[in-house]
């Protein structure tokens, strides 16, 4: 009876251990998966803060061609009626240009708000990355010594049982 008692002492504690490598396998693995999954939404969000960077300097420079065409057009207008560029039409021309510069600083801006919002996203992302990849390996190792605990327990006993 000594014998079946060990014996079977013997595979439950292999069983306690396997099952708890299985467990902390499955944590870390799942904390890896959301790890990943944060560094691509990370990834994704530079490319987004780039992407709006970009796409303001190209309608930054799209406004000044349209600045340019409004104030050729207004010096034409003055010209072709007959005004000298001095005084007053010179400075509605000057006018002209600050609005348009204006216009094209607004652009740059908020092609500066936006990438610098998704580059916080992005570091908020790649810091859920890392805590996620932490979280699975405490709760992988918590598993593993709680199982390891668990089957030193089930041998302890066998062993005063006999």
């Amino acid at each position: 009876m000594g014998m079946a008692t060990a014996i079977l002492s013997a595979v439950s504690v292999g069983a306690q251990l396997f099952t708890s490598s299985q467990q902390a396998s499955a944590a870390s693995q799942a904390g890896q998966a959301q790890a990943n999954a944060s560094y691509y939404n990370a990834a994704v969000q530079r490319n987004n803060a780039i992407a709006a960077q970009q796409a303001a300097a190209f309608n930054a420079k799209q406004q000044r061609k349209i600045n340019l065409a409004r104030e050729a057009k207004l010096e034409a207008g003055l010209l072709h009626s007959g005004v000298l560029l001095e005084g007053t039409p010179l400075l509605l021309l000057e006018d002209a240009a600050k609005e348009g510069g204006l216009e094209e600083a607004k652009i740059i801006h908020t092609g500066e708000v936006q990438a610098s919002g998704a580059q916080a996203q992005a570091g908020l992302d790649t810091f859920s990355a890392r805590s996620a990849q932490a979280a699975g390996e405490t709760r992988a190792s918590g598993l593993l010594t709680s199982g390891i605990f668990g089957a030193v327990g089930t041998a302890g006993s066998a062993l005063l049982r006999n």
